[in-house]
């Protein structure tokens, strides 16, 4: 392909039925090749080592890149790729390595091994889409040298250690995903930094103490999950600063008391799931005055008291809450007692 097309700038072979390994030696002389998308075929085996012969080096020589073994050797051989912009070739089965980009994009795949510290050589990445592996170990110092990326989706792999940055790093990241990994720690200060953050994922991990004050930094947050770790403790004050967040996802902790005041100030929350966790105590009457509204998981906390109205077309979930009463017929809690202030009937007029 690449004799007789020596050209090339644009390879998209997307949703097809492509079997076997990818055409590494067919590509080899295509130098000028700008953009390769192979996503949603069914190639196999190890991302090729001589798909670093696509550009040679300022010395006339081929680079052939690393004998390793582990899956992620062909960040080496890719190095020289000056004229390549784009890969993409999520959800295939391949077993191998990563490449020097700007954009890409090896999700859904069955890379294993340890993300290499040369992933701090990708200096032009601005999306980075490695969730879905089987990646594993911690995430290597190296990132913080990635300072032009936008979104880094790390999630759905075993990594066990946090991203570690710099003061530098990462002051244009949009979205980093790294739920469902089996981080361990505390959720670093630095994380909270990032101001330009969109999307902040972490739930699914087994992060401890509590949410850091600095979330309040998080001004253009709109989707933070937290959910499914082990935070504790109350939620900071400072979250009322993050006033333009949507999806706020607290569920599978072990938050206690009362529902900070604090939330009352995200009149833009549509999803608010603060479901299996400590709190206790009355649900606040506020939670009904979120204009956007559309989900509400309260369910196995200590709740009591009366459950507040909320519009029809939202979905609130509150099972598990033995001490409740009131609210729609089809959540069948008894009917509330009539408070003593209730009772008191008006004197005639005279």
């Amino acid at each position: 392909m690449g004799v007789a097309f020596p050209h090339l700038r644009d390879l998209r072979l997307v949703d097809n039925r492509f079997t076997g390994l990818v055409p590494a030696n067919s590509l080899s002389n295509a130098s000028m090749l700008e953009y390769i998308d192979l996503h949603n075929n069914n190639f196999t085996g190890q991302v090729p080592l001589n798909l670093g012969r696509l550009p040679r080096d300022n010395h006339g020589n081929e680079s052939v890149g690393s004998s390793r073994g582990d899956d992620f050797s062909f960040i080496d051989s890719l190095a020289n790729c000056t004229q390549l912009q784009i890969m993409t070739v999520s959800r295939n089965f391949l077993k191998g390595p990563l490449v020097n980009l700007t954009y890409l994009n090896l999700a859904s795949n069955q890379l294993t091994g340890s993300i290499p510290l040369n992933i701090g050589k990708l200096y032009k990445m601005r999306e980075l889409r490695l969730r879905g592996n089987r990646l594993s170990g911690r995430i290597p110092f190296s990132f913080g040298n990635i300072v032009m990326v936008n979104i880094l989706y790390l999630s759905s792999n075993t990594l066990i250690e946090v991203i570690p940055s710099s003061p530098i790093a990462f002051q244009n990241l949009v979205a980093l995903r790294l739920s469902n990994n089996n981080l361990n720690c505390s959720i670093p200060n630095d994380v909270m930094g990032f101001s330009s953050l969109v999307l902040l994922g972490l739930g699914g991990n087994a992060f401890t103490g509590w949410l850091p004050l600095e979330v309040g930094h998080l001004i253009n947050l709109e989707v933070l999950d937290v959910s499914d770790n082990r935070l504790s403790s109350d939620l900071p004050r400072t979250l009322s600063n993050c006033v333009v967040i949507r999806d706020l996802l607290l569920g599978g902790n072990v938050f206690e008391g009362e529902i900070s005041a604090s939330l009352q100030t995200l009149l833009g929350l549509v999803y608010l799931d603060l479901s299996r966790n400590k709190y206790f105590g009355k649900i606040p009457m506020f939670l009904r005055d979120f204009p956007f509204l559309v989900y509400l998981k309260l369910s196995f906390n200590e709740f009591e008291g009366e459950v507040p109205s909320v519009e029809a077309n939202v979905t609130i979930s509150v099972e598990g809450n033995n001490n409740l009463c009131g609210g729609v017929p089809k959540l069948r809690f008894p009917t509330c007692a009539t408070s003593s202030s209730d009772k008191k009937r008006k004197r005639p007029s005279a």
